[in-house]
């Protein structure tokens, strides 16, 4: 796992220092069923336009060209090919396909996605089509611009990288509408594949109404928020907010989650979870569902002996869970506000989970626990304390915290009871 302290010592490498083109400028603008493209004569850059599908073909390796995109068509696309980086200006362009992504650039290079400044720009692709994204690059992209973006994805994704996805300080809004699969998906198909990651420094983000993940850095990636507001519903079932194949990390940001899917969580780590600043909040209603999870996967051919969570410094995090259990079989999946597979980790921030109804459970850590003053756990009932879970022990019943742990054995300041009104039954003090 060292490899995680390579990237992120160099994810600031790779992402600082990108500027915005100041190269040849080739102005695309869809008119109904209709567009025309305006091409330099010193631009390596061919074109192909059929109705309101646009095909622009570059050649350059030396020049990052600028495509300037507007205006609005039902029934059209846009496809850029390449091998070298560029810049697309989404200036107030509406695409609504019926063959299949509304832009799909295949250049395998750093695109720089501008939202201009003032403009709203949406895109939608074709629900009967196969196209893996309404916005599709096979390089990464990066978002910049104070404008708004909205993206619906009919077939798969929404928005999907190839390698790495990043979200810069300067953009404005990025509202995925809905989507059958990952609202954002990265990933690339690799396994050990340093590029595989999500990056947010800024912006909003706003994801719900998708069938699977809203954030997805997948295949061996790694997920670093740093600053930004994330406002996600995860409403399918076996579904995830944040989900990273490996690393995860959270410095800055306001997120806010919402859990109604069953058997689902709001931010998941295959790998590590470290959590030292950000306010996070996490509602959890979904039977069966969890507000972060620290996994260890059944089987995984990327990432092994994972499924630890680390909060500290000036994290702030709620999560509240009210959900049910799910059962099949002899099979409980319970709802819960924080569940770790492997080590729980509180040395310094805020952490209060809160479980509500009587039916669901604060957290549960299978490896070691270490929590410091600032870590509080919560359960809220209208009965006593005897509704508690409990198990018989040599004929005689103990009372259970809602982790699962003995009254005796559970330390000072964290689990308190307390009825629905409020009032505080038992607090366990070690």
């Amino acid at each position: 796992m060292k490899r995680f302290s390579l990237f992120v010592c160099l994810l600031f490498v790779l992402t600082s220092g990108l500027r915005a083109a100041e190269g040849d400028v080739i102005k695309v603008v869809f008119d109904g069923s209709t567009a025309t493209v305006d091409i330099p004569s010193t631009a390596s850059v061919t074109s192909t336009i059929n109705g309101g599908y646009v095909t622009l073909r570059s050649t350059t390796t030396a020049e990052e060209y600028v495509y300037d995109i507007y205006g609005t068509t039902t029934n059209g696309g846009l496809t850029i090919t390449g091998n070298y980086k560029l810049t697309l200006q989404l200036n107030g362009v509406s695409i609504t396909s019926g063959k299949g992504a509304a832009i799909d650039v295949e250049c395998g290079k750093r695109i720089a996605v501008v939202l201009v400044d003032g403009t709203t720009s949406t895109l939608v692709d074709y629900a009967s089509g196969s196209q893996k994204a309404a916005f599709y690059t096979t390089g990464h992209p990066e978002f910049s611009g104070s404008g708004t973006l909205n993206v619906t994805g009919n077939v798969k994704h929404a928005i999907c990288a190839k390698e790495y996805l990043q979200i810069k300080k300067t953009v404005g809004t990025i509202n995925v509408l809905s989507a059958v699969s990952d609202g954002i998906h990265c990933g690339k198909g690799k396994v050990n594949n340093d590029n595989n990651y999500f990056l947010m420094n800024g912006g909003t983000l706003n994801i719900s109404n998708v069938g699977s993940d809203c954030i997805d850095s997948d295949d061996y990636g790694t997920v670093l928020i740093k600053g930004g507001t994330l406002n996600l519903t995860v409403s399918a079932d076996d579904a995830d907010g944040i989900k990273a194949d490996s690393l995860l990390q959270i410095y800055d940001g306001t997120i806010n989650i919402d859990v109604t899917g069953q058997c689902s969580e709001g931010i998941k780590s295959n790998w590590h979870a470290y959590i030292p600043g950000g306010d996070i909040t996490i509602n959890v209603s979904g039977n069966g569902s969890k507000g972060i999870k620290g996994n260890v996967p059944s089987s995984s051919t990327t990432v092994t002996n994972g499924g630890s969570v680390t909060f500290s410094d000036s994290a702030n995090v709620t999560i509240i869970a009210s959900g049910k259990s799910v059962v099949e079989g002899t099979d409980e999946t319970k709802c819960m506000g924080l569940s770790v597979d492997a080590d729980l980790t509180h040395k310094g921030g805020t952490v209060y989970i809160l479980a509500k109804g009587g039916e669901s459970y604060t957290y549960n850590v299978k490896g070691n626990e270490t929590t410091t003053t600032g870590f509080t756990a919560e359960y809220e009932g209208s009965s006593a304390v005897s509704a508690l879970q409990a198990a018989k022990t040599g004929g005689i019943e103990t009372v259970y915290s809602v982790s699962g742990v003995r009254q005796n054995q559970l330390r000072q300041g964290i689990n308190v009871v307390r009825r629905a009104d409020g009032t505080v039954v038992k607090k366990y003090v070690k």
